[in-house]
């Protein structure tokens, strides 16, 4: 008698390889899947940490306009910290440490700044689509006797086909005592 295997075991087998094969390659599949989604994720909270910090830290050392429109840089006039603009899809702008006119604002799904009437910078990269960029202000003029402070909502989305999205919202106070010199 010839020892071999017959054609039912020989099913049997390729069948469990092929079984075995097939769970080791999808769960290959879904790890890459899940490094690409967290490569996406730490990009996207990079690259919002970044963008957030930069305006916190400018907006919270804005100081008070001190000149009368339309020679000053904030339209609202003499008094004002801060105020609200139309550029793009709405914005926000304010004198800086340095005493220069700044602005943030949405255009495009990217988050641009501009100083002193120059070229627009970006903040955030073509990698992301920022999808919700609003201020709300609150003691912004000096006759409302409060300390100026505002509200950032900000939400951005990866434009690959990777989908992860982050929201962030902050409340800035701004470091100068709200008085008129």
């Amino acid at each position: 008698m010839k020892k071999g295997f017959t054609i039912p075991e020989l099913l049997v087998a390729i069948a469990l390889f092929a079984l075995i094969t097939g769970a080791a390659v999808n769960l290959l599949v879904s790890a890459i899947d899940a490094q690409r989604r967290s490569l996406v994720g730490q990009n996207i909270v990079s690259q919002s940490s970044f963008v957030m910090e930069y305006m916190t830290r400018a907006l919270r050392q804005a100081t008070k306009e001190l000149t009368d429109p339309p020679d000053g840089c904030l339209l609202a006039g003499r008094g004002y910290n801060y105020e609200e603009t139309l550029t793009g899809e709405g914005g926000i702008r304010f004198i800086n440490a340095q005493g220069v006119c700044h602005e943030f604002y949405l255009e495009e799904g990217r988050v641009k700044e501009i100083m002193d009437s120059g070229d627009p910078e970006n903040l955030t990269s073509d990698n992301f689509i920022v999808t919700q960029f609003s201020f709300e202000l609150l003691g912004e003029s000096q006759t409302d006797l409060l300390q100026p402070r505002l509200t950032l909502v900000f939400a951005l989305e990866s434009a690959s086909a990777v989908q992860f999205g982050l929201r962030l919202q902050t409340t800035i106070s701004q470091r100068n005592i709200d008085i008129m010199r």
